[in-house]
This record gives C-alpha cells, structure tokens and sequence, in this order.
C-alpha cells in the first residue's frame, strides 16, 4: 500500500481535482489533465493517484473507506506496519482471532488476561496510523455507545491505552452475521425482513431519543444473531445532536468525509449538517436492498462520481420494479414502494421526520392498516378493511347488513388508528424541532444548550396544540422525562403535573402513560424529600392495578417497590422488605423477563434496608441489581453507575471503607464523564468518596475532595438550597473527624442556625447537624456548652420517625461531655444506654458499636482503677476496635490517650506520659498539626 504522507498541503486540492477525474471516461482524463493550469507537480502527484483508479471503481470499494497509511514512522504494530497476531497482548486483552475488517481498523475476538470477567469481547484496533484525530473518534466512539441501553445496540465494555500508548475499544461480542447475508441464507419472506428492519428502526430510535445519529447505517454494521436478534454496531461516525459540532480529525482532513457511500444520503454527500433524517435515508436504504436484493439506483458507470450524482439527483427506481421474483414484486407493490419512496426523498422535509414514523407505516402496513405514506381514499381504506377481515367477502353473500356493520366498525378502528399515528408523528416532529433550534441556522451564534430549548419549546405548548390535547399531553410526558433524567427536578415536576392533568380531563387518568407519568413524578417528589406526596403517588398505582381484568400492567413492580420504600422512609419499615420480595416474586409469575423494572426492584430493596439501618443487607441487595443491569442485553451506562454508587454508599455505612477508597476514583470520573461535574448524582459521588477517605485516615485528601465538590454543588444551582446545604453539612462532619475543630465550629454554628430559621421542626438533618455543633464545642473547650447542644438535639429527635442509631450518636457525644464535666454517674448511663441502641440496630462488628465498647469499657475502668478485669475488658474492646481501623487513622492515638489517663489514675504516671507522648505522636502524624487533643476524642 502507497504511502500518501508524500500529499502534504496538496490534499485539498487534489481531492477537487479527483472528483472532476473519476467522473470522466479513461480516454477523456488524459487530454484533461494535459489542459490543466496546474503546477507540473500537483499533475505528477494526479497521475500516480489516477493509476490505480481503474482497481478501486469498484462496487467492492464503495463498501468501505479507502485503506491508507498516514506516514509509515507512526504506524503501531497493530497499524499497518505490522499487523496484530493471534496471541498478542493489547492491553489487559489477549487477542483470539480476527473477526473482520473494516475502513477504520480491524476487529479482533480476545479475552482479558488481567483475571477480569471471563468474556469474549469484540476489540476494534486501528488500521491506519494512530494520529490524534483518529484517537479522538475512538474515544467518541466509546463516549456515545455508553449513553445508549437497548436490546439491539452492541454494548461497550471498556476503552483504553496499551502498555505502548495505543487505544482500543472492547466491544460486546455478538454471533452473528450480517443483516442482508443472514436474510439471503435463510430466503426470509418480505414480512419476516420487516420485521428485522423494525428491530433496527427501534434501536436507531432509541439512539436518537438521546441525541445521537448513527450516519453509517449498513449492512454490515447490522448483524443478526442466530436467535433472530437484530444487533447494531459501529457508531464511530455517530455524531452528539446537543453541544459543539463534530470536530474534525486528521482522518476526515486527509482522507475525506467519513461514510459509506452506498448508503449515504444526500446531505451526508453534499457535506451538510446532519440530523435524524439521514438515518431515516440510509435505514431506507438498507431495507430496500434487503426487500429487493438490489441497490436504488440503477448505474450505467460504477464509480464514485457516478454514485454521488445518482444520489443528490436521481429518482429511486420503485422497489417493485427493482425486484427480481415476480412474488416478491407483488409483494412490494404499493405501500412498499410508497413507505420506501418516502424514506429516500431527496429532501430532508420530504421524508420521514423520525425513524419512529418509518417504522410505524411499516407497522401499519404488516397489520393491513392504511399508511402515511400513500394518498388517501375511500378505496384505499376499503382495500384495506377487507385485507384484514377476508370473511367479510364471504359474509357479504349472506348478509350485507353485517358486512356493512362490521365496516363501519373496521373503518372506526382505522380513523382511531391513524390518529394515534398521527399523534406520535406530531410529537416527534415538534421534538424534533425543538433540539433542532440549535442548529447553526436557527440559533444564529446563540450556545443553546438543551435546559434551555427545552423551555423554550415547552412555552409554546399551549399555543400550538391548544386544539390537540392529546398531544400536549405526550409532549409534556416527553418533555419532563427528559428533564428528570437531567436532575431538573422542580420543572420536570411541573411537566409531570401538567401531563396527568391532561390525561384526567381527556378521561385517560387510568391508562399505562397516565400511570407511569405517577410514578415518575413520584420518584421526583422521592429525590426532594416530599415523602409523604411520592407515597400517595406510587399508592394511587397500586390501587389502580388492583382495579384492572387480566394480566398485571409491567409498571406494576416499579409501583409496589416504590411504595415500600417511601413506606420505610416515613418510618414503616416493618413490611416493607417482605413486600418487595413479594412484589418481585409474583413480577416473575406474571412471565415477565428480568428487566429495568427488576433491577430497580432490588435497588429498592437496598434502600429500605438503608433506612433501616441494615448496611450489610443493603449492600447485598445494591450487588444483585447491579447483576440484574448486566445481564440486560443493553445495560444503560448511568443506571448501572448510581446502582454501584449506591453499594458503595452501603460499603461506607458498614465499615468497608478501605475497598470504597480503592474503587471510587474511576467511579467518580465515570459519573463526571456521564453525569456532568455539577450533577447531583455527582456530587453525591464525591462526597462518598471523601468519606472513605477519612475514614481511612487520609483526611487532607478528603477534605480537599469535599472542598473542591462544595465549589461545584455551589455552581451548580439545580441542586438547589437542600443540595448545597447537605454538602455544607458534610464538610462539617468531616471536618470534625479530621481533627479540624475550630473550623468545623465556625461552620455549623451559622449554618444550624440558618437550618432552624429555614424550617423551625425538628428533622434528622438539623439534629445530626447540632450533635455535631455539640462535639465541635466540647473538642474545642467548652464541654458546658456542648452539653446544653447536645440535650437539646435529644429532646428535638425524641419525635422523629427510625434511624435509632442516630439517637445513640448523641448519647455518646453526650456522655464524653459529662465526663469532662466530672458527670460519672449519667455518663456511664448514656453510654450503656447508646451501646445497648448501637447492638439492638448492628452486629457485633459494626464500627459504631464497636467504638461505644471503648469508650464504655474505659468508662468502667476508670470508675475503678484497680479493677484488673474491668482493665482487661477495656484493653480488649480496644484491641477489637483497633484491629478495623487504617494504620494512619486517628482512633489509634485516641485509645493511647484514653490508656494514659487510666494508666496515670493507677500510679504510673511514667507509663502513662510515655503513652501520651506516643499518642501525641500518632496523633500530629496523622493530622499533620501540633495540638494537643483532649480526652477520649474517638471518631
């Protein structure tokens, strides 16, 4: 293969030059080229790249992109230069055998060598020379596949760099062969190719729905699996709706638009922008190859040029005139030929506006119904009616009474049937116009960004459709899913609200949209702590079901779980467990498959046992739904992250906080990546993450992480005053862990009192808070005052709803505070009362009852000093406490302390100012500051 480094700054030119060669015959380019007012070296470098031209105008070559080197001195072993080998290493993956190839590089089946889950992968390595624009499509490649969850998308696993710096990307390897191969084998019938056509037309959908055009819709990129399952590969020249514009790369500066040609459509020829119009032209494409075995255009020339003009210009010659069977040919007569026409209008405005309405007259026309995309007429619907009922012919014979009743009917069916098509296509239009209002055009220089068009088209709801109230009610459905899958909760709300609104004056207040716009608003009201209005929500649903003949609606799980877990949030947590297991049991009766629905079920099940304090549990519940979300065949990249956020969550609760430090870093970038930096979802990462950081004993590391997502949570503005305050509150906390006093007192002192100006009833989060303000100001020498702070937080809590072990905090803070005021008797009282609490809600193992025996123990001990056995139990339980905390952790030089004062009332003060010295030590080693720490400071 030539190596075409030798262009340089020719290239643009050349490429003119070309298109005007390739589309003259052999004998007219030679007089041509003598013409040209062209420098004598930009002729040389035409004629060698026309010599070869001859061996490349060929259909095989408009099946790819042209194979070229970019300059040998870069090319990588798996580059051109040297091709990859069964056996080699790329990365953690041992390559098995090359699957195919492609324009842009070669895919191999491997395997991890690292010890990693035991799958095969699909691993796409490049072909051409790996420059940085090329690496940046790779990475795009990843970033759009992650935000896609469908049966019929292939799924990523994992991107990265080799041992040498070159990328690659491990894909979900799918058995199967492609589409038009997989239908010629087997000499499908037109219905049963439609119906795979239909499979694919879901999965673009389902790419567009989040932004994203495939623009190489092919054959090969659709393969089918032996099971009849229709898998879509390769959105490496996918291009994001939202944001910037594709940025271009070295690949598509040197060698040319990024496309198969084939199946490109006009736009995508002519270089314009692109939307989901052109995989409406390019998945028309794919089907009437598949329905008639030909390509659209007839040519007389096979060649580029040819090609390209056919399709800017030419007219699709009908499918049923291409076909070769004279079976098939009937078959494709008339809606066909129609639904095909249409998909491959030459104009944008001309065809289908979505590949949702594509498919719907595809739909329409398996079930003998009349579709968008032929002309209407009473003919045509009688045709129509009768083709679905053949016995009305017979009947007609016997009673035309009948017939005509039965048509009267059909025909009702039809008009409802079509007005339900033609309020679908009405939605997707409008959202379609809505995102693309930030097209170069239309916002005029303007950044919109998606919060913003999605305002802007919801303002014009009400004017628009004010005589369609149908579909205003789908567009405000649309609309604030959307906006809750942002964490827009307060406008996703108000769509929500407005949407049932609607569905209730139209009398659809009973039906599957209306149920499950409940149920979303539901989670919304869940995420603000309106638990009380969530509930009544997901219970409205379950009573509903209740209510219905036949099967159980699928929403009905997602309805019984989330009522269960507002249930135990208002502190009716009895029941709740069984009634999720109960729910999920009788999900799987109804023949239901495991599901979103599922995996979330088992969520909820961590969730009830968070509320109720049952950590570990939690955390077997959060791992069974993040195998739920994997072994969905298209697992969505953003459910399966919270899923693991949760179990870290759990982790932290429990005391596993060493393999949360391990794990969380890349867990963090993915939710930056998917989520955004400001995202709650993110935030809440972070600040999981500091936690276990100082709870390990990296404390400058967690305050910094906690720090740093305090900027962000205040940038953020969506996650509202509750937000910000609860990572304000957080930084407390740890600040208050890290030895970090005076800072931690400076801070809750204001914000408490803003909590109880703000909402003068008592709440959990003002009480956690006030514990904490009492602490702060016992560890910075006012004990009297702590206690005052602390007794309030006790009566304050008295009231309020679960959370037990909370209660327990303060009676321990409570009890240090009253032994520094010399308060023996009620802080032996307070701690035996918190230990008792602590081992009613843990095991034996849990960190905070573990750290309640210390202090108790030492409480005892020094009651009486020269009680051996009281002093062996307090070396014990410090021995146990110890053996779970990090080595840097601060609790290490806090027993040394609490033993050098219990060592001093036993007569040997030398010991005990040796411990103390160590203690000291320990302590300043670990904090990084030199201060001397009062008694029994335990965290």
């Amino acid at each position: 293969m030539a190596d075409l480094g030798f262009l340089g700054d020719d290239w643009p030119a050349l490429d003119r030059l070309l298109d005007i060669a390739l589309s003259q015959t052999l004998a007219e380019r030679d007089a041509w080229l003598e013409a040209l007012a062209e420098s004598e070296a930009l002729k040389s470098k035409l004629r060698f790249l026309l010599r070869g031209a001859a061996g490349v105008e060929t259909g095989d070559f408009l099946n790819e992109l042209p194979r070229m080197t970019l300059g040998a001195q870069d090319a990588p072993p798996h580059g051109p230069g040297a091709p990859a080998a069964a056996g080699a290493l790329i990365g953690p993956y041992r390559l098995i055998r090359e699957l195919g190839v492609g324009g842009m590089g070669a895919v191999w089946l491997a395997e991890r060598r690292d010890g990693g889950l035991k799958r095969p992968v699909a691993l796409k390595l490049p072909r051409v020379s790996w420059t940085r624009g090329l690496a940046e499509r790779m990475h795009r490649e990843r970033d759009i596949l992650a935000r896609l969850d469908h049966p019929n998308i292939a799924q990523i696993f994992d991107a990265g760099l080799d041992e040498a710096g070159r990328p690659y990307l491990a894909l979900e390897y799918v058995e199967g062969e492609a589409i038009d191969a997989y239908c010629k084998r087997l000499a499908l019938p037109p219905p049963q190719r439609l119906q795979l056509i239909l499979q694919v037309a879901r999965a673009v959908a389902h790419a567009h729905a989040r932004l994203v055009v495939h623009r190489d819709l092919k054959p090969a990129n659709i393969l089918v699996t032996p099971a009849g399952t229709v898998q879509l590969l390769d959105f490496g020249i996918a291009k994001l709706l939202e944001g910037e514009s594709t940025i271009e790369t070295e690949l598509t500066m040197l060698g040319g638009r990024a496309l198969t040609l084939d199946y490109a459509s006009p736009e995508q020829v002519r270089g314009e922008p692109l939307g989901a119009a052109s995989d409406v032209y390019s998945l028309g494409v794919v089907a009437y190859e598949l329905l008639t075995g030909a390509k659209p255009y007839h040519l007389k020339r096979q060649s580029a040029a040819a090609l390209e003009e056919a399709i800017t210009s030419m007219d699709v010659r009908r499918a049923s005139a291409a076909a070769a069977d004279p079976g098939t040919r009937r078959a494709l007569k008339g809606d066909l030929d129609a639904i095909l026409n249409k998909a491959l209008e030459k104009g944008v405005d001309a065809r289908y506006p979505t590949v949702d309405a594509f498919a719907q007259d595809i739909e329409r026309h398996l079930a003998h119904l009349p579709v968008s995309a032929r002309r209407d007429s009473l003919a045509y619907r009688l045709r129509k009616t009768l083709r679905r009922n053949p016995l009305l012919v017979a009947v007609a014979t016997i009673a035309s009474v009948l017939v005509l009743a039965q048509l009267s009917v059909a025909l009702w069916q039809t008009r409802e049937a079509r007005a339900q098509a033609r309020r679908a296509v009405a939605v997707q239009s409008f959202m379609k116009q809505v995102f693309s209002a930030n097209g170069p055009e239309q916002a005029q220089g303007e950044d919109i960004g998606a919060r913003e068009l999605l305002q802007r088209g919801a303002a014009r709801l009400a004017t628009d459709f004010k005589d369609q109230p149908e579909v205003q009610a789908d567009l405000e459905h649309e609309i604030a899913d959307i906006l809750n899958e942002r964490g827009e909760n307060p406008d996703a709300q108000a769509h929500y609200e407005r949407a049932i609104a609607l569905y209730e004056q139209l009398g659809q207040g009973d039906t599957d949209p209306a149920a499950e716009a409940r149920l979303s608003l539901s989670d919304v009201l869940y995420n603000e702590g309106r638990y009380p209005a969530a509930l009544a929500l997901a219970q409205h649903c379950v009573d509903q079901a209740a209510h219905r003949f036949g099967a159980p609606p699928p929403w009905l799980l997602r309805a019984r779980a989330g009522a269960a877990v507002l249930a135990a949030r208002l502190g009716d947590s009895a029941t709740a467990v069984a009634q999720i297991e109960k729910a999920l049991a009788e999900h799987q009766r109804a023949g239901f498959a495991p599901g979103v629905d599922t995996a979330n079920a088992w969520s909820a099940l961590g969730h009830v046992h968070m509320s109720v304090e049952a950590y570990r549990e939690a955390g077997v519940a959060y791992t069974r739904a993040i195998a739920e979300w994997r072994l969905l065949p298209g697992t969505a990249i953003t459910g399966l992250l919270i899923e693991r956020l949760n179990l870290q969550n759990a982790r932290v609760f429990a005391g596993d906080t060493a393999l949360v430090v391990q794990e969380m870093p890349e867990l963090v970038a993915a939710f930056d990546k998917y989520f955004g930096p400001q995202a709650p979802n993110t935030l809440d990462a972070r600040l999981i993450w500091a936690k276990a950081l100082v709870a390990t004993g990296h404390y400058d590391e967690g305050l910094k992480v906690q720090r740093d997502n305090l900027v962000h949570a205040q940038a953020a503005g969506a996650s509202g005053a509750d937000g910000l305050a609860s990572h304000e509150r957080a930084l407390v906390h740890l600040l208050r862990s890290s030895a970090r006093y005076a800072e931690g007192l400076q801070r809750a002192q204001p914000l408490l009192a803003r909590m109880d100006a703000g909402q003068p009833e008592p709440s959990w989060a003002a009480e956690i808070l006030r514990g904490a303000t009492g602490e702060l100001q016992r560890a910075t020498g006012d004990p009297t005052a702590a206690m005052r702070t602390l007794n309030e937080a006790l009566a304050r809590s008295r009231g309020l709803p679960g959370q037990e072990a909370r209660r327990a905090d303060l009676l321990v803070s409570l009890a240090l505070s009253e032994h520094e005021l010399g308060l023996a008797a009620p802080a032996r009282r307070d701690m035996t009362e918190a230990l008792a609490i602590y081992r009613r809600a843990f095991d034996p193992a849990n960190l905070s009852a573990l750290r309640c025996a210390v202090l108790a123990a030492w409480l005892d001990a020094i009651e009486q000093p020269g009680d051996a056995a009281r002093a062996a139990a307090f070396e014990r339980a410090a021995s146990a406490y110890a053996a779970t905390q990090a080595a840097r952790h601060l609790s290490h030089a806090e027993i040394g302390l609490l033993r050098a004062e219990w060592l001093a009332l036993v007569g040997q003060p030398q010991r005990a100012r040796a411990e103390r010295e160590a203690a000291l030590q320990a302590w300043n080693l670990a904090t990084g500051l030199n201060w001397q720490p009062p008694v029994a400071m335990l965290h």
